[in-house]
Protein backbone atom coordinates (compact mmCIF):
# COMPACT_ATOMS: atom_id res chain seq x y z
CA UNK A 1 0.00 0.00 0.00
CA UNK A 2 1.18 3.20 -0.94
CA UNK A 3 1.05 6.42 1.54
CA UNK A 4 -1.74 8.39 -0.44
CA UNK A 5 -3.89 11.78 0.10
CA UNK A 6 -7.42 11.35 0.91
CA UNK A 7 -10.35 13.74 1.26
CA UNK A 8 -13.42 14.24 3.39
CA UNK A 9 -15.53 17.21 3.97
CA UNK A 10 -14.38 19.44 6.85
CA UNK A 11 -17.74 21.10 7.70
CA UNK A 12 -19.66 17.76 7.30
CA UNK A 13 -17.26 16.28 9.87
CA UNK A 14 -15.82 19.81 11.63
CA UNK A 15 -13.38 18.09 14.09
CA UNK A 16 -11.36 21.28 13.95
CA UNK A 17 -14.06 23.58 16.17
CA UNK A 18 -14.94 20.94 18.69
CA UNK A 19 -10.87 20.77 19.10
CA UNK A 20 -10.37 24.12 19.51
CA UNK A 21 -13.57 23.68 21.97
CA UNK A 22 -11.32 21.68 24.13
CA UNK A 23 -8.14 23.60 24.15
CA UNK A 24 -9.75 27.21 24.37
CA UNK A 25 -8.36 28.53 21.12
CA UNK A 26 -9.28 29.42 17.69
CA UNK A 27 -6.09 29.92 15.70
CA UNK A 28 -4.63 26.62 16.65
CA UNK A 29 -1.70 27.51 14.20
CA UNK A 30 -0.10 29.68 16.88
CA UNK A 31 -0.43 27.69 20.02
CA UNK A 32 2.13 27.34 22.27
CA UNK A 33 2.72 24.58 24.60
CA UNK A 34 2.55 27.20 28.01
CA UNK A 35 5.35 25.91 30.23
CA UNK A 36 6.37 27.88 33.22
CA UNK A 37 8.98 29.84 32.22
CA UNK A 38 11.90 28.01 34.84
CA UNK A 39 10.65 24.82 32.68
CA UNK A 40 14.27 23.34 31.19
CA UNK A 41 12.71 20.67 28.46
CA UNK A 42 15.97 20.48 25.77
CA UNK A 43 17.10 17.04 26.97
CA UNK A 44 13.28 15.21 26.46
CA UNK A 45 12.30 14.16 23.48
CA UNK A 46 9.55 15.92 21.86
CA UNK A 47 6.29 13.58 22.20
CA UNK A 48 7.42 13.53 26.20
CA UNK A 49 7.59 17.09 25.86
CA UNK A 50 4.04 17.84 23.79
CA UNK A 51 2.71 15.10 26.76
CA UNK A 52 3.33 16.90 29.58
CA UNK A 53 2.16 20.80 27.97
CA UNK A 54 -0.32 21.97 30.01
CA UNK A 55 -2.64 23.00 27.06
CA UNK A 56 -2.22 19.40 25.30
CA UNK A 57 -3.31 18.34 28.66
CA UNK A 58 -6.33 20.28 29.00
CA UNK A 59 -7.89 18.79 25.48
CA UNK A 60 -7.45 15.65 26.87
CA UNK A 61 -9.23 16.41 29.83
CA UNK A 62 -12.20 18.06 27.98
CA UNK A 63 -11.83 14.45 25.28
CA UNK A 64 -12.05 12.82 28.68
CA UNK A 65 -14.84 14.79 30.19
CA UNK A 66 -19.00 15.30 29.05
CA UNK A 67 -18.05 17.34 25.98
CA UNK A 68 -15.73 14.54 24.41
CA UNK A 69 -18.66 12.37 23.99
CA UNK A 70 -19.82 15.11 20.97
CA UNK A 71 -16.42 14.35 19.51
CA UNK A 72 -16.30 10.84 19.41
CA UNK A 73 -19.89 10.39 17.90
CA UNK A 74 -18.19 12.37 15.19
CA UNK A 75 -15.63 10.24 14.86
CA UNK A 76 -17.27 6.90 14.54
CA UNK A 77 -19.68 8.25 12.14
CA UNK A 78 -16.10 9.28 10.29
CA UNK A 79 -15.21 6.06 10.38
CA UNK A 80 -18.45 4.82 9.75
CA UNK A 81 -18.89 6.93 6.65
CA UNK A 82 -16.08 7.47 4.83
CA UNK A 83 -13.02 4.80 6.29
CA UNK A 84 -15.49 1.58 6.41
CA UNK A 85 -16.40 1.39 2.77
CA UNK A 86 -12.65 1.55 1.73
CA UNK A 87 -12.64 -2.06 2.78
CA UNK A 88 -14.07 -5.23 1.87
CA UNK A 89 -14.95 -6.87 4.77
CA UNK A 90 -15.62 -5.46 8.68
CA UNK A 91 -12.54 -3.75 10.03
CA UNK A 92 -11.57 -3.07 13.84
CA UNK A 93 -10.32 0.40 14.09
CA UNK A 94 -8.95 2.53 17.09
CA UNK A 95 -11.81 3.01 19.53
CA UNK A 96 -10.33 6.36 20.33
CA UNK A 97 -8.04 8.62 17.90
CA UNK A 98 -4.01 9.38 19.68
CA UNK A 99 -4.20 13.52 19.57
CA UNK A 100 -0.65 15.49 18.53
CA UNK A 101 0.32 19.03 19.17
CA UNK A 102 3.59 19.80 17.42
CA UNK A 103 4.09 22.67 19.12
CA UNK A 104 6.49 25.19 17.10
CA UNK A 105 7.92 26.30 20.48
CA UNK A 106 9.08 22.49 21.98
CA UNK A 107 12.67 21.32 21.29
CA UNK A 108 13.06 17.53 20.70
CA UNK A 109 12.64 15.25 17.41
CA UNK A 110 10.57 11.52 17.42
CA UNK A 111 11.95 8.37 17.60
CA UNK A 112 12.03 7.30 14.14
CA UNK A 113 10.24 3.79 14.38
CA UNK A 114 7.34 1.13 12.89
CA UNK A 115 4.92 0.41 14.59
CA UNK A 116 6.04 -3.65 14.45
CA UNK A 117 8.43 -2.55 16.26
CA UNK A 118 6.05 -1.88 18.94
CA UNK A 119 3.87 -5.01 18.78
CA UNK A 120 1.41 -3.78 16.40
CA UNK A 121 -0.41 -6.54 14.31
CA UNK A 122 1.15 -6.73 10.55
CA UNK A 123 -2.56 -6.11 8.70
CA UNK A 124 -3.01 -2.13 10.44
CA UNK A 125 -3.40 0.47 8.66
CA UNK A 126 -2.90 4.17 9.52
CA UNK A 127 -5.06 7.11 9.22
CA UNK A 128 -3.85 11.33 9.99
CA UNK A 129 -5.95 13.87 9.72
CA UNK A 130 -5.09 17.29 10.70
CA UNK A 131 -6.63 20.20 12.02
CA UNK A 132 -4.34 22.45 10.75
CA UNK A 133 -2.00 22.39 7.14
CA UNK A 134 1.09 20.65 7.86
CA UNK A 135 3.86 21.31 5.90
CA UNK A 136 7.75 21.08 6.02
CA UNK A 137 9.25 20.26 9.44
CA UNK A 138 5.67 20.96 11.48
CA UNK A 139 4.33 17.24 9.24
CA UNK A 140 4.89 13.47 9.93
CA UNK A 141 7.86 12.34 7.99
CA UNK A 142 7.23 8.90 6.35
CA UNK A 143 9.95 6.69 4.15
CA UNK A 144 8.55 5.19 1.08
CA UNK A 145 10.01 2.41 0.47
CA UNK A 146 10.02 -0.42 3.76
CA UNK A 147 14.21 -0.12 5.17
CA UNK A 148 15.03 2.69 2.39
CA UNK A 149 14.53 5.70 5.12
CA UNK A 150 13.84 8.38 1.86
CA UNK A 151 11.59 10.32 4.53
CA UNK A 152 9.21 12.94 2.91
CA UNK A 153 7.07 15.09 4.76
CA UNK A 154 2.91 14.02 4.39
CA UNK A 155 1.92 17.54 3.41
CA UNK A 156 -1.65 17.83 4.64
CA UNK A 157 -4.20 20.75 4.62
CA UNK A 158 -7.79 20.86 6.50
CA UNK A 159 -9.77 18.29 4.24
CA UNK A 160 -7.18 16.25 3.60
CA UNK A 161 -5.77 12.74 5.19
CA UNK A 162 -2.95 10.46 5.11
CA UNK A 163 -3.51 6.80 5.09
CA UNK A 164 -0.49 4.90 5.03
CA UNK A 165 1.41 1.72 6.27
CA UNK A 166 3.19 2.19 10.03
CA UNK A 167 3.54 -1.13 10.86
CA UNK A 168 5.83 -1.00 8.19
CA UNK A 169 7.19 2.09 6.87
CA UNK A 170 9.29 4.48 9.40
CA UNK A 171 7.77 7.76 10.32
CA UNK A 172 8.05 10.16 12.74
CA UNK A 173 8.26 14.24 13.24
CA UNK A 174 11.06 16.31 12.84
CA UNK A 175 12.16 19.38 15.33
CA UNK A 176 9.18 22.16 14.34
CA UNK A 177 11.30 25.04 13.35
CA UNK A 178 7.97 26.26 10.99
CA UNK A 179 6.89 28.43 13.65
CA UNK A 180 3.41 26.69 13.10
CA UNK A 181 1.90 24.56 15.12
CA UNK A 182 0.30 21.18 14.02
CA UNK A 183 -2.99 19.84 15.68
CA UNK A 184 -3.75 16.09 14.31
CA UNK A 185 -4.79 12.96 15.22
CA UNK A 186 -4.44 9.90 13.87
CA UNK A 187 -5.69 6.06 14.41
CA UNK A 188 -5.24 2.65 13.21
CA UNK A 189 -7.83 0.34 11.35
CA UNK A 190 -7.32 -3.65 10.54
CA UNK A 191 -9.31 -5.60 8.54
CA UNK A 192 -11.43 -8.04 10.76
CA UNK A 193 -10.20 -11.33 9.50
CA UNK A 194 -6.63 -9.78 10.37
CA UNK A 195 -7.57 -8.53 13.57
CA UNK A 196 -5.74 -10.67 16.24
CA UNK A 197 -7.63 -12.00 19.62
CA UNK A 198 -6.20 -8.97 21.49
CA UNK A 199 -8.03 -6.25 19.21
CA UNK A 200 -11.28 -8.53 19.20
CA UNK A 201 -11.40 -7.95 23.20
CA UNK A 202 -9.94 -5.26 23.40
CA UNK A 203 -7.10 -4.61 25.66
CA UNK A 204 -8.21 -2.51 28.87
CA UNK A 205 -5.65 -4.71 31.28
CA UNK A 206 -2.68 -3.63 29.41
CA UNK A 207 -3.30 0.43 29.80
CA UNK A 208 -0.52 2.38 31.24
CA UNK A 209 -2.01 5.64 32.02
CA UNK A 210 -0.68 7.68 29.19
CA UNK A 211 -3.47 8.73 26.94
CA UNK A 212 -1.63 8.16 23.50
CA UNK A 213 -0.30 4.64 24.49
CA UNK A 214 -3.65 3.52 25.97
CA UNK A 215 -5.81 4.74 22.95
CA UNK A 216 -3.34 2.50 20.49
CA UNK A 217 -4.38 -0.54 22.32
CA UNK A 218 -7.98 -0.70 22.47
CA UNK A 219 -10.47 -1.49 19.16
CA UNK A 220 -13.79 -1.21 18.19
CA UNK A 221 -15.92 -3.24 15.59
CA UNK A 222 -17.47 -1.64 12.61
CA UNK A 223 -19.42 -4.11 10.98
Amino acid sequence: MKTTVLQYDPQEYDFRSLIAGFIGRDDLTSLNAEYPATTDRSGNSLYKNMEQSPLFERMYTGLSGADGKAFYALYERFVREVIRPQYDDPIYYQARPSHRILFADTPGQSRFHRDGDYGHAPGEVNYLLVQTPAAGNNAMWIESTVGLEDYRPLELEVGQYGRFKGVELSHGAMLNDTNRSRVSFDFRVIPASEAPERYRKGAENDKEGNPIRDNALTFKLCP
